[in-house]
């Protein structure tokens, strides 16, 4: 367990952990590893290294509970809790992957950001509890066999060409042809990625699913 002191103002106040290098934090079942704090609430960990893994690790009472500013970093059968924004990847942070993941919220911030072109995976998470569940802003951003639910809005999809590209008529597909790549290549006439959803249940939020 790795509890912080409550310094400065405000609900969180100043003190976080941050890891400008590697961070392995791997946990069991049985013995996982915690982030939180002894008072009221802390800024959270920001992993600014490459090549961190967080496994059966638990954050909670973050301002953010996670920062990912690095790269190829992997985050697995944890759970992050009671914070304003539960996962922020909005620098510098391509490669990263996300599995067998919780991120609940406390009704206000944000489940996940991420605000730039580098390449994130989702598989098997559940986002559920904050104002915006996701809130993607021009992110290649790949999500699977996952839940958001119970937000006030399910998911926030802004940048040049945002949603679900009007201006675009996509043709009928051919009567047998193979699946689709998971990730497909990027249409010539698109300025950037737009975010991919496969088996995503957006159930029960009050706004957009």
């Amino acid at each position: 367990t790795v509890k912080g002191n409550y310094l400065g103002t405000g609900t969180h106040g100043t003190v976080g952990l941050d890891v400008n290098g590697t961070l392995q934090a791997v946990g069991t079942a049985e013995h996982p590893v915690l982030f939180t704090a002894l008072g009221t609430g802390w800024r959270g960990l920001t992993l600014g290294g490459s090549n961190s893994s967080l496994a059966y690790t638990y954050v909670e009472k973050a301002n953010t509970g996670v920062t990912v500013a690095g790269n190829n970093t992997a985050i697995r059968n944890s759970d992050v809790n009671s914070s304003f924004v539960a996962l922020d990847m909005s620098g510098g942070s391509a490669g990263t992957t996300i599995e067998d993941t919780v991120l609940r919220g406390t009704g206000t911030g944000t489940g996940v950001r991420a605000t730039d072109d580098r390449t994130r995976e989702f598989r098997r998470a559940l986002v559920t509890g904050f104002a915006d569940g996701l809130y993607l802003h021009g992110s290649e951003f790949v999500m699977s066999d996952s839940t958001i639910a119970k937000n006030t809005r399910g998911v926030t999809v802004t940048g040049a060409q945002a949603g679900v590209h009007p201006p675009r008529q996509c043709p009928a597909p051919p009567a047998s042809s193979p699946p689709p790549a998971f990730n497909p290549p990027r249409h010539t006439t698109w300025t950037g990625w737009a975010p991919a959803f496969y088996r995503v249940a957006v159930i029960s939020n009050t706004e957009y699913g």
